[in-house]
This record gives structure tokens, C-alpha cells and sequence, in this order.
């Protein structure tokens, strides 16, 4: 049976609540705004079962409910478990879920985490590689890790694009190509070999029973730096960066 496990799912309602919680309309999040409609769960079953998938695993990531303020981030996350369970509870055989978590607020994150195991059943949770531009290898974030390894769950890590911070990733909009430091992705594309390197959660040695995924893992890099190369090539002459500017990437 083959399970993907890598499967953005945006109902409409998580997208509305988001959009008015961080004040940025639908079409900001990718134009993913209605697929939970008839017409496109159909549509999403239909390509599953054209490509031999029997099940896929959701997660909202890249659109996460992490928020400054707790009530806000709590409110989002609830709402996106709850619609993903429900599609889950509708086709039981074909789709599973993870638990999207309210950061970067631990204590309230942890509440959810229990509801979305231990209420509606799902198979795992997912973190973005930042939080507000920090890195999830913080030692904040070591009770979800705790958590997770009592449990022995899978976490599902998925980049996120904000270039490392680094004005020389993002002034040449990198960023897709280069998800941040805590990713394999980056670590090539720095031009300071050492300085900007794969890293771990620091208690992650002791974590030996959770199950993590990394996804994106370098498959972006080749072709995203290829594909932005391009793009600022064919600006006009004026504006185009001087080659020397990549020799280090």
C-alpha cells in the first residue's frame, strides 16, 4: 500500500480564520482556499487512486496556525484539526492526519497535542523548521520533543521559506531554494562553508522512541537556484547582480 505522507490539505474555514487572525486575505496562502469544496476532494481522490495511492496523511504546513497571541493560535489550530478530522472521519480508508500545533506557545501546544492523539486519533504532528524566525532546535521547544518521544510519534517537519534571514538568500529571493539553517537545503547554499550547517533539536539524542520526517530533503536545491538564476538574468541589464555574486553558491 502506498501512503503519501507529504499532503497540504487548507479548508476553507482554517483559511478564512487565519486571514482575519493575521490580517491577510485568502489569496495571500497560495490561493489554496477552497480545497476542501466537493469539486476538489473528488478531484483529490480521483488522483490518489490514478497514481496507486490508497491513503495520504494531511497536514496544513505552509499554511501553520502559529500566531503572537495564544487565544488566536489556539483558535486556529483547533479549528484546522477539527476540519481535518472531519474529512478523516468521512473517508477512514483513505486519509489520515496530523496534528497542527498552536506555537509558539508550548504549554497551550502540549493541550493540543493530547486532544489531537488522544480525541481524534491522529497519526502524528507537524512542525514548520520556524517559528516566527525561530529555530524549532531551540531548547524552548524541548518538552514537544519530550512529548513526542514518550509517545513514540511521528513528527513531520516541513521547511518554511524565510531565506535563514539572510539578506544574501533573500535580496536575490533564494528563498525557495534555501528553507532555513535547521534544513539540509541551506547548508550548500550559505557560500560560508561551517557557519550555516544542518542542526538537531539539542535533546534530541535522548528522543530515541519518536519518528521524525524531513521533508524537501535537497530536492529543491539544484533546480531552484537553476530556475532564480534565470529569472534575475532576464532582467534588464541595470539590474542584474554581477556573476561574481554566486561564485560562493
Amino acid at each position: 500500500m502506498i501512503t503519501d505522507v507529504h499532503a497540504h490539505y487548507f479548508p476553507r474555514l482554517y483559511i478564512e480564520l487565519l486571514a482575519r487572525i493575521t490580517e491577510r486575505t485568502g489569496q495571500q496562502f497560495g490561493g489554496a482556499v477552497r480545497t476542501d469544496e466537493p469539486a476538489d476532494i473528488v478531484q483529490r481522490l480521483q488522483r490518489m487512486d490514478d497514481a496507486g495511492v490508497q491513503r495520504q496523511v494531511l497536514s496544513c504546513v505552509g499554511v501553520v496556525p502559529y500566531a503572537e497571541h495564544e487565544a488566536d493560535a489556539v483558535e486556529a489550530a483547533r479549528a484546522c484539526n477539527d476540519r481535518f478530522n472531519d474529512l478523516v472521519q468521512r473517508y477512514p480508508g483513505r486519509f489520515s492526519a496530523f496534528v497542527s500545533l498552536p506555537l509558539p506557545h508550548i504549554e497551550a501546544s502540549l493541550r493540543e497535542l493530547q486532544r489531537g492523539f488522544d480525541q481524534l486519533g491522529m497519526a502524528g504532528v507537524t512542525m514548520s523548521c520556524s517559528v516566527f524566525n525561530r529555530s524549532v532546535a531551540e531548547a524552548e521547544f524541548e518538552p514537544l520533543y519530550e512529548e513526542l518521544n514518550r509517545r513514540a510519534a511521528v513528527l513531520f517537519f516541513h521547511p518554511c521559506q524565510n531565506g535563514i534571514c539572510s539578506p544574501f538568500i533573500n535580496d536575490y529571493r533564494f528563498h525557495r531554494a534555501a528553507f532555513r539553517r535547521d534544513h539540509p537545503d541551506v547548508a550548500p547554499a550559505s557560500g560560508q562553508p561551517g557557519t550555516v550547517t544542518a542542526s538537531e533539536p539539542s535533546g534530541a539524542a535522548e528522543c530515541d522512541g519518536a519518528e521524525a520526517l524531513l521533508r524537501h530533503g535537497g530536492t529543491r536545491l539544484a533546480g531552484g537556484i537553476a530556475l532564480r538564476l534565470a529569472s534575475l538574468w532576464r532582467r534588464p541589464s541595470g539590474h542584474r547582480p554581477r556573476l561574481s555574486r554566486f561564485v560562493a553558491i
